[in-house]
């Protein structure tokens, strides 16, 4: 399979001064008015803490379609669960970080559990 699926997500995020920032959160550093761009900022409850970091949050209706997706995709083309892993990251670690960490061990665990059963 050389496709895949991509989910709209700010992935990690930028704590400044008590708001957050996607990526890029900065302004052109060579500017005298570097600093977080408002444009970039996200509402705090899409922050959610993991591994020490702070990554936008997938939201359950986001979840429950990709579970849905993916059921429909292993029963068209019988995948394993072990072809339902990858991410960017897998194909391209010197450019790519995404999906990261809060969806490879846990958004991602909970909808293979749901298509497959625990593993």
């Amino acid at each position: 399979c050389a496709g895949g699926v991509e989910l709209e997500n700010s992935g990690r995020l930028e704590q400044v001064g008590g708001k957050f920032y996607c990526w890029p959160y900065w302004l052109n550093p060579d500017h005298k008015e570097a600093g977080p761009d408002p444009k970039m900022e996200l509402p705090p409850e899409r922050a959610v803490m993991h591994g020490g970091v702070y990554y936008d949050g997938f939201p359950e209706a986001q979840e429950q379609c990709a579970t849905r997706l993916l059921q429909a995709l292993v029963l068209k083309y019988k995948w394993g669960r072990a072809d339902c892993v990858h991410g960017h990251r897998d194909f391209d670690p010197d450019r790519k970080e995404d999906p990261g960490p809060l969806w490879q061990e846990i958004v991602l665990t909970r909808i293979l559990n749901r298509v497959f059963g625990p593993g």
